[in-house]
């Protein structure tokens, strides 16, 4: 059914594109129709500042992660952190998400890590908003030494039970207890400067 509908929308759309040349490629083979377009798939780096530039806001953005995770989590990850993180569109077997917590949750079991490992899964969501007492936590200049309810999330989704990301790292039992090596932190929002934690 769903290969009925894709093939009939390429062959009855006013413009049919895809993001790669073997896309158009695939999409001649399995709905016997090519793309009209092929549309450019990434970023313009003209945004991406370079030199100091550069420097600053990747130390002041890695400094906003830190913070935001030691609230939520209620401890203190070092400078030396190692940050790493996916994001994209929340399409979690086809993008790979369950495939990054697995990773994620294995090597926190490696009895060689030695280095505090912070992840971050940034794909969007079905939010209700941020959440209000992390929100207090990141306008105090508190140190806390208790984790928030649910320190795997920044903010609150409509369907918190449902989810795939929180669901797989419940079943895994990746609460981000003092003692992992390895914190996962859910982002479930578009980072467009108004989400009301990193902004």
């Amino acid at each position: 059914a769903t290969h009925s509908i894709e093939k009939q929308t390429a062959h009855h759309v006013d413009c049919f594109t895809t993001v790669r040349e073997i896309t158009s490629n695939e999409c001649l083979e399995l709905l016997e129709k090519p793309a009209d377009a092929v549309l450019v798939n990434g970023f313009e780096d003209d945004f991406v500042p370079t030199g100091a530039e550069f420097n600053a806001k990747r130390r002041d953005a890695r400094a906003l992660m830190l913070s935001v995770a030691n609230k939520l989590l209620g401890c203190n990850l070092k400078d030396d952190t190692l940050i790493v993180g996916t994001s994209g569109r929340y399409e979690f077997r086809n993008k790979g998400i369950d495939v990054f917590i697995d990773a994620l949750n294995q090597l926190n079991y490696n009895k060689q890590l030695k280095q505090d490992v912070l992840a971050f899964i940034a794909v969007p969501s079905w939010v209700s908003g941020p959440r209000e007492d992390l929100m207090e936590r990141l306008n105090s200049d508190e140190s806390y030494t208790s984790p928030l309810h649910q320190p795997m999330i920044t903010h609150w989704l409509y369907d918190l039970e449902d989810d795939k990301t929180l669901g797989m790292m419940n079943h895994l039992n990746m609460q981000n207890s003092e003692n992992d090596k390895v914190k996962v932190i859910f982002v479930p929002c578009y980072l467009d400067g108004t989400d009301g934690i990193f902004n």
